[in-house]
């Protein structure tokens, strides 16, 4: 009784609730909340772009992977006329674009110089694929892609990571892009067992040799073949002078064969079948306190190896 004393007398009146106001500020807080979550598409820009006119006020970009249990697909699909047009780069984030994991972020070695070749690709539209939890990827793709050449970004999510401490793999069925125009490339082998003949193993990044690595570089002038020779990715790759066919074992010791990256025109390191039996997978390995590349000792990135 108290709150309401004096609601109807003549010198207090209660003022009539504005709803459009009210519920104008619900949507925007829901927008702040699950902001996150958009896959919707506008002016050729995804969700993982960054804001469009009507939304000025966002100021980072976020993932744009597609979680709806309606759909296999992982990215939203293409429009019927871009099916036969666009040709898709998919890129591992962590150990293959920048290292991040255990301390500050630590760019790749030539990688504005890739991210700008790759934006300048007639139709080609660059995706991240990562088994870093979102704010890790979100984290790292807001650092290293100021420009906004990234489209989507795939992270672990359970459509596509089994989340049960084995091994995975990056099938690229699930993005509905045609396996003529699309083309993975990774650091880990395991990833792309699926696609062999999609996919490209690059050396692992760690932070360190400063620009002795050069395999962006490489990627560049390989991904340059590509675009001219007007040939399928898999022809391409299967017939590429720089790229090695050789063994290797997945995190289960299973033998199976990748295409890998051989740097050595570009006066980084060859790569042979004694190297690359012995390639791991970080991502399966316990947590640990390694040296920081920059110096000191840091503890392992909390965002990256848990949900």
């Amino acid at each position: 009784m108290f709150a309401y004393q004096g609601a109807y007398s003549d010198t207090y009146k209660i003022e009539p609730l504005d709803w459009s106001r009210f519920f104008k500020l619900f949507r925007r807080k829901r927008e702040d909340e699950y902001e996150d979550e958009e896959t919707e598409e506008t002016d050729g820009r995804s969700a993982c772009s960054y804001t469009d006119s009507r939304r000025k006020r966002r100021k980072h970009r976020v993932p744009s992977m597609v979680k709806e249990t309606g759909t296999y697909l992982i990215i939203p699909a293409l429009r019927r006329e871009e099916k036969a047009t666009v040709f898709t780069l998919i890129l591992d984030l962590d150990e293959t674009l920048a290292f991040g994991r255990q301390g500050p972020i630590v760019k790749r070695p030539y990688l504005a110089r890739f991210l700008k070749y790759a934006n300048s690709i007639p139709n080609c539209e660059v995706v991240v694929w990562t088994a870093g939890i979102r704010s890790y990827a979100q984290r790292i793709i807001t650092a290293i892609d100021p420009e906004g050449v990234i489209k989507h970004c795939v992270y672990r999510h359970h459509k596509w990571y089994p989340g049960t401490g084995g091994s995975y793999t990056k099938n690229l069925a699930l993005t509905g892009r045609h396996p003529d125009r699309t083309l993975i490339i990774d650091n880990t082998p395991d990833c792309v067992t699926r696609n062999v003949l999609n996919g490209i193993v690059c050396q692992d990044f760690v932070g360190g040799k400063g620009e002795a690595d050069v395999t962006l570089l490489a990627l560049i002038d390989v991904i340059k073949n590509l675009v001219a020779s007007d040939l399928a990715v898999p022809d391409f790759v299967s017939t590429c002078a720089d790229l090695k066919l050789l063994p290797v074992k997945d995190a289960y010791g299973r033998k199976c064969c990748c295409y890998f990256l051989d740097e050595s025109r570009w006066g980084g390191p060859g790569v042979d079948s004694t190297d690359t039996l012995r390639k791991i997978n970080r991502d399966l390995q316990p947590p640990s306190t390694p040296l920081n590349p920059l110096g000191g000792s840091v503890r392992k990135h909390p965002s990256y190896g848990s949900t």
